[in-house]
């Protein structure tokens, strides 16, 4: 759910569909949720993946 919200995030950054400050806001309401996410120990390199994922969309949303 929250890989599918990122790509939410980066198909409106795609299409320009929203003002980068308002992506910039939804990233982090994602990143938050993922800061809040409890997984075994053995999934935790999932949450890193996803955080470094989120990471990559925030600097293109910097440059857009």
């Amino acid at each position: 759910m929250l890989y599918v919200e990122l790509k939410r995030l980066e198909d409106d950054l795609a299409a320009r569909h929203s003002p980068s400050e308002h992506l910039a806001a939804r990233l982090q309401q994602l990143e938050e949720r993922v800061d809040r996410t409890w997984l075994p120990i053995s999934f935790r390199p999932l949450l890193y993946q996803l955080r470094m994922h989120i990471s990559l969309v925030r600097e293109r949303t910097k440059r857009a």
